[in-house]
């Protein structure tokens, strides 16, 4: 005799595997047959391989945005030069000299700015494709393909 799956169960209701409703379980035992009722149990490993899959894809996610950002700085300097390479490098020394020639305070200022344009823009990028990503993580792990 097979059981049904509790509903509630399969809606992933529950909070904990204490929630869980207990199964039963045939046991056969020479000429005795009894039925025992267990709770589920979460294998170690399977949750292991799950982390493992949930870390290293928002890991390489991070690596990806930050890259997207600090290639959009990139971009910007070329749109300013019009594409032209000699101009690129032109704008990317102007810069350098001025930061070298710029005293402590103004570099100190120069550097506050330059990491909350960044942050800003991090954080911007990440609210926006943050959900879209968490969907697809989640998505994922339930059909299996993380593992």
């Amino acid at each position: 005799m097979q059981s049904q799956p509790n509903d509630a169960a399969v809606r992933g209701q529950f909070r904990s595997l204490d929630d869980l409703p207990s199964v039963p379980v045939t046991i056969t035992q020479g000429a005795d047959t009894y039925i025992r009722r267990e709770r589920p149990t979460l294998r170690s490993s399977e949750a292991l391989t799950d982390l493992a899959y949930v870390a290293l894809t928002t890991t390489g996610w991070l690596a990806g945005n930050l890259l997207g950002i600090l290639g959009c700085a990139v971009a910007m300097f070329i749109v300013i030069s019009h594409g032209h390479v000699d101009t690129f490098f032109l704008h990317v020394d102007n810069l350098a000299s001025r930061y070298v020639a710029a005293d402590l305070g103004r570099r100190e200022a120069f550097e506050h700015q330059l990491v909350q344009v960044f942050v800003i823009v991090l954080g911007v990028t990440l609210a926006v494709r943050g959900p879209l990503f968490v969907r697809r993580v989640r998505r994922e792990l339930r059909e299996g393909k993380g593992a």
